[in-house]
């Protein structure tokens, strides 16, 4: 059996907590090896740690969003994904 999509939610909001948790004091160790840098090279180190971390996380964002026909008729779809775009 499939688990429901608002298991998968659940377990990767946590998972995803835990990523970030870990991910921001290891940005902050590497972060500090640039104190008497430049404040540009500093800008640019914190600038790509606050994009990179998405790609990590990519698989797991994908892994919990609802695929088509996931959803049972008597259900209804998230109000977010019923706004027209």
């Amino acid at each position: 059996m499939l688990m429901k999509p608002t298991a998968r939610r659940a377990i990767a909001l946590i998972l995803t907590f835990i990523f970030m948790l870990f991910y921001v004091f290891f940005a902050l160790g590497i972060g500090n090896l640039f104190e008497n840098k430049p404040s540009l090279v500093k800008f640019l180190f914190f600038a790509f740690a606050g994009i990179i971390w998405v790609f990590p996380l990519y698989p797991l964002f994908k892994w919990m969003r609802v695929r088509p026909g996931e959803i049972e008729e008597k259900e209804t779809a998230p109000l977010v994904s019923r706004v027209k775009k």
